[in-house]
């Protein structure tokens, strides 16, 4: 009997919210954030949710991370200052303002199979997310009896909090010691950065941010980036549009069903029976009328997309041409200048 009975519950390790309301801030678990940006071609088809922390998405006046050039991280959080404590809350990372957050339940949902991934709607906020922050200062500390004085001096506060314990996984060590090509991030230098500067050692710091330059491809990120904001603002008014005709459609139904419950020349019994049999005719148009609504709004989602990757393949195709037609250039100069030099030497000896 001893062997068929539960284990007991483990004590619990701490309370986050907790930890998160004393220093003043404010961290949605359930909140995931993702990003449109992606630097890597052959990483295209990466979800949302992988973020990839460009150099400009860097705080380049904290020691910590100026100097840094790409960093990633998966299926993180956001962090953002309650205001409520006089700390200085300062970013660290972020993400471009094309990008935004869902929920785990909207990402993630049981099935038969398990735990199964689905496709959220993505709505753009219009401004970056904070996803690792140094908050320093000094708080009081709380009273013993409420309406006296604090129980000791001010504690001083200096934390660096990271919406991703992932950022550092076994993942970005083996990065690390494969060096695949493209792939050189700088998760292990910022938390190696961290660690050192809280502790008061920044000896190592600006060494680690020594290596090879990583650029992007920048001219044709501004070329594609209007396109995919493009892309969000029909994808949202599309959504929004859906929503609306949702909600008319079931104002109407509510509206049929309330001129019959106002009707005065039926008895209550007549009543429930016009609204049952109505109901039921209803909730079949009112259901079909959903589905195309929902039809209508995927078949905007998927032609904005289809236009979104047709631009794209075009700006490609340009910038292929003219790099094959721009190619031949240079040696063609180098050759005029050395054909122009020779008929001047020929010129000079007879």
């Amino acid at each position: 009997m001893m062997g068929m009975m539960p284990p007991p519950p483990s004590e619990p390790k701490g309370d986050i919210t907790k930890f998160c309301s004393d220093l003043g801030l404010q961290f949605p678990t359930e909140n995931i954030v993702w990003d449109t940006y992606n630097p890597h071609p052959k990483l295209n088809l990466a979800p949302r949710e992988i973020l990839f922390i460009g150099q400009d998405r860097f705080n380049q006046s904290d020691p910590i991370t100026s100097g840094l050039q790409e960093m990633v991280m998966l299926y993180g959080g956001e962090v953002r200052s309650s205001g409520g404590l006089p700390l200085n809350f300062t970013p660290l990372l972020s993400t471009t303002p094309m990008s935004g957050s869902v929920l785990k339940s909207q990402l993630f949902q049981n099935s038969f199979f398990g735990m199964s991934r689905v496709e959220p709607q993505y709505r753009p906020r219009g401004q970056s997310s904070t996803l690792a922050a140094r908050i320093k200062g000094s708080v009081s500390s709380a009273p013993l009896v409420p309406g006296q004085p604090p129980a000791g001096p001010p504690s001083n506060v200096n934390v660096i909090f990271v919406a991703d314990l992932d950022c550092i996984s076994n993942l970005f060590f083996n990065l690390r010691a494969e060096a695949p090509e493209g792939l050189s991030f700088d998760n292990i230098a910022f938390v190696l950065n961290c660690v050192d500067v809280l502790a008061g050692d920044e000896s190592y710091v600006d060494l680690r941010k020594r290596r090879p330059k990583h650029r992007t491809l920048e001219r044709f990120e501004d070329l594609t980036k209007s396109h995919n904001q493009k892309m969000l603002d029909e994808t949202k008014e599309a959504e929004e549009k859906a929503e609306k005709e949702r909600s008319d459609a079931q104002a109407r139904f509510d509206a049929k069903i309330e001129e019959v419950r106002k009707r005065t020349d039926f008895d209550e019994r007549r009543k429930e029976m016009e609204v049952r049999n109505l109901q039921e005719v209803e909730n079949k148009r009112l259901t079909a009328k959903q589905r195309e609504i929902d039809e209508a709004k995927k078949a905007a989602i998927e032609r904005s997309r289809s236009t979104m990757k047709q631009r794209v393949s075009s700006i490609k195709k340009n910038i292929r041409i003219i790099s094959f037609l721009l190619a031949p250039v240079p040696a063609a100069i180098v050759g005029l200048y050395m054909l122009t030099r020779r008929m001047a030497a020929q010129g000079r000896a007879t």
